[in-house]
């Protein structure tokens, strides 16, 4: 009822009959991502994760400001763009670009993980290379990025 709601709204809005706020807009915006993603993985992420982390990693996305989803998204770009870095410049995954880079990832799943444990954060590494969906799209912009990170992370988090 709400999508349905906010797509009337939106509809008006285009239509010059109703003037949307930037926060409605931002908030309708949220709704979508969490709503893709749980057409996408839904199922998949409950059944490894459990309803709870899931459910609480929605809530944290939902709550988000727009100055604080920003901050996530330039983390994403900042993460990419070094893992790019790194591999082009054949850094190695001990050296301070891969701390960098483990750090950064880490404040990023922080963002929308509701607990940290070293242990998951390798889990995610470890699917970025051995999960075909996930290696691809890192790897898009760079081939060995996957690797990489899979391979800083487990290092940095091991100590």
């Amino acid at each position: 009822d709400s999508l349905i709601n906010n797509l009337k709204l939106t509809i008006l809005s285009m239509e010059g009959v109703f003037d949307m706020k930037d926060e409605q807009k931002f908030e309708i915006f949220k709704k979508e991502i969490v709503k893709e993603n749980e057409e996408k993985y839904g199922v998949e992420i409950r059944e490894k994760y459990g309803d709870e982390a899931v459910d609480a990693s929605n809530a944290k996305l939902m709550n988000m400001s727009k100055e604080k989803y920003d901050k996530f998204k330039a983390l994403e770009e900042e993460i990419k763009i070094s893992l790019e870095e790194a591999v082009k410049e054949q850094s190695a995954y001990n050296s301070e670009l891969g701390k960098k880079i483990t750090a950064l990832h880490k404040e990023w799943l922080m963002m929308t993980w509701k607990t940290y444990s070293s242990a998951a954060h390798k889990g995610v590494a470890r699917m970025y290379v051995c999960d075909e969906r996930f290696k691809a799209n890192i790897n898009k912009h760079a081939d060995g990025t996957a690797s990489y990170i899979y391979e800083a992370i487990k290092y940095f988090c091991g100590h």
